[in-house]
């Protein structure tokens, strides 16, 4: 029980913030804790959670399909043709340090305007 205990309060904790920060804010773009159960829990209900699931997790496998079928062979010519090292390796390192997380925002809108001209 003590290995339970703290991490169970950190997590009522950061729940009771974000339920604060929500109401003290007047936020009208981010939901408080109880409107995101009672979200999930209308898709439970109407049966539509597992169309959402399952498109998420289509878009999450065709992401990494798509980068096995880029990224390895990719690496394999680099490692192989000392050219193509020479060619890209700069580009590599120019980019390896920016964090996955800050690719988000461009892949939204990258994406976004895709889906925009696929579906409009």
């Amino acid at each position: 029980m003590s290995k339970v205990l703290p991490p169970l309060i950190v997590v009522a904790l950061l729940i009771a913030l974000w339920w604060v920060l929500v109401v003290a804010t007047k936020n009208v773009i981010f939901p408080t804790p109880w409107q995101v159960l009672t979200g999930i829990w209308e898709l439970v209900e109407d049966g539509s959670i597992w169309g959402h699931i399952g498109a998420s997790l289509f878009r999450v496998g065709a992401g990494f399909a798509l980068a096995v079928l880029f990224a390895i062979p990719l690496g394999l010519w680099m490692g192989w043709v000392q050219g193509a090292y020479i060619t890209l390796n700069p580009l590599f390192q120019m980019l390896r340090p920016v964090s996955p997380i800050a690719w988000i925002p461009i892949a939204i809108l990258w994406f976004a305007s895709a889906m925009s001209r696929r579906y409009f």
